[in-house]
Order: structure tokens, then sequence, then C-alpha cells
């Protein structure tokens, strides 16, 4: 649905403002050459379209639940869309899930958390997380992920990371 909208809203605005610009020219007696209507249409189209482009995000952000915070964000630049290369456009972004942060209390160096992979026109994924704060590395629990007598998952593909990887800051952090 969401998609039907992004191609109908920008086709409808385009739509009233060359209605405008018609109203202008036979109500008002506006003179208008005869290029103004399809190149009003055309800006309007335009500009409905950054307009969905560049706030999506915000628009998204502004809707997540309490607990959620974005961690890492993606941009795109595209010759097809010129005007990326000057201002990229938001097109992803990560966001962990504080509520869901776990901690085992034997093994209190241990994190484990959800983290939400947000992209434009995607479906949501969901990915487990452990981070050993101690060590400083990261690995993504699968969900037949097996946990030894001590609590420590089994076989995981661990990557060492520095304190300033937003995904091992957040999971690692003090308060979550």
């Amino acid at each position: 649905m969401a998609n039907i909208l992004n191609l109908l809203g920008p086709v409808l605005f385009g739509i009233a403002i060359a209605g405008m610009l018609l109203f202008a020219k036979r109500v008002l007696r506006v003179p208008l050459p005869r290029w103004a209507l399809p190149a009003g249409a055309a800006i309007g189209i335009l500009a409905a379209h950054l307009y969905n482009e560049y706030t999506w995000f915000d628009r998204f952000v502004s809707r997540l639940p309490q607990g959620v915070e974005v961690i890492q964000t993606g941009t795109s630049k595209n010759v097809l869309e010129p005007w990326t290369l000057a201002v990229p456009k938001i097109v992803r972004f990560a966001a962990i899930d504080r509520n869901s942060v776990q901690t085992n209390p034997s093994l209190p160096g241990m994190k484990i958390g959800e983290i939400l992979l947000f992209q434009r026109h995607t479906p949501t994924a969901r990915i487990l997380q452990v981070a050993d704060c101690e060590s400083g590395r990261i690995a993504a629990l699968a969900p037949d992920t097996r946990f030894a007598e001590d609590g420590l998952p089994e076989d995981l593909s661990w990557s060492d990371v520095g304190p300033n990887e937003p995904l091992y800051a957040s999971l690692c952090r003090a308060d979550g």
C-alpha cells in the first residue's frame, strides 16, 4: 500500500500544481506560456518525490517504539538522481531495541540484543547479536545457536571490533 501511495502522491501533487496554474490562466486571466502547465506538473511531481525520499527516515524514526534507538545510517548517491550527489539520501539504517538487551548474570561481559535493519521499500530484518564487551568482539546469533553449560554461545563466527564500532558500543553501553 505504501508503494502505491509513493507513486500516486507525487502524481496527484503534480496534477494539483497544473490545476492551480490552469485556474490562474482561465479564471484569473494570467497569461502563461504553453509549456507552463506541463512544467508545473513536472516540478510538482519532482518536489513531492524529493520530499518522500528525503523525509522517510525522519518520519520512520519518529514512529519507532520507545527503547529503539538508531545506531547507524546508510546513504546513497545515484547518478540517475543527480541531486543525491550533492546531498546523499538515507536509504537504510540499523537500530537496537534497548529493551531486548540481556546480560547473563554468570557472564556479565556478554550481552545479547536484537538489531533491527531497516531499508527503504524492504521488509525489516531482525538479527540477534552477541557482544563480548571484555574482549571487543561481536557475532550474529543464528536461530539454532546452541549454548554451552556456562552460558557461552557455541560455534560463533566472532568479529574483532574496536570500541567505536556503533553496534558494539551500543550493546556494551553501561545503561543497557
